[in-house]
């Protein structure tokens, strides 16, 4: 498994995996409403997955020179990260490809301590997952299940170093 940022000549791919995936998952549980855990907004849309591949961060996962996933990842300043969307095609799921891709991802992004996620409380197996790879829940309700995943980093002390200075160089002008 190789992950990588997705590039806008991706869109088509990262689209057909985002399909397959969701679709699959809206046609298994047949729910009478829409959830939008299940169902992302534009998932299905080449537009919308060239908007996110342009504007946000995107990944796109490879197995075997193969596109078989993808993610959509917002970074807040150096601590925080927010999984958006992660996606396994179905014929590949539960062969540790997720597993793998979050490690990934999480490795990618070295200063985040705090890794945010949700997913519909219909889907225990999702649920069961995040859990096997170290989110806890924070929140649960009929409708959803949000994860907080919190990040032991080493601190480094030249970053901790230039962050005080820069503070009391800042306070010093406030003055």
């Amino acid at each position: 498994m190789q992950i990588r940022e997705a590039t806008v000549s991706d869109y088509k791919a990262f689209t057909e995996v985002s399909r397959a995936s969701f679709k699959q998952e809206a046609d298994r549980l047949r729910l009478p409403y829409r959830d939008l855990n299940i169902e992302p907004p534009g998932y299905d849309d080449q537009a919308m997955s060239l908007y996110l591949i342009e504007q946000l961060m995107c990944y796109v996962i490879e197995h075997e020179g193969q596109v078989v996933g993808g993610a959509v990842v917002t970074l807040t300043g150096k601590d925080y990260g927010r999984i958006d969307r992660i996606f396994i095609h179905p014929y590949r799921q539960g062969k540790g490809i997720g597993k793998q891709a979050l490690q990934s991802i999480e490795r990618l992004h070295p200063t985040v301590r705090i890794w945010e996620l949700e997913t519909s409380a219909a889907q225990p197996h999702n649920v069961a997952f995040y859990r096997a790879v170290g989110y806890q829940s924070v929140f649960e309700s009929s409708e959803e299940v949000c994860f907080v995943k919190r990040v032991k980093q080493p601190v480094d002390e030249a970053i901790t170093l230039r962050y005080e200075e820069r503070s009391i160089k800042g306070a010093k002008r406030m003055e």
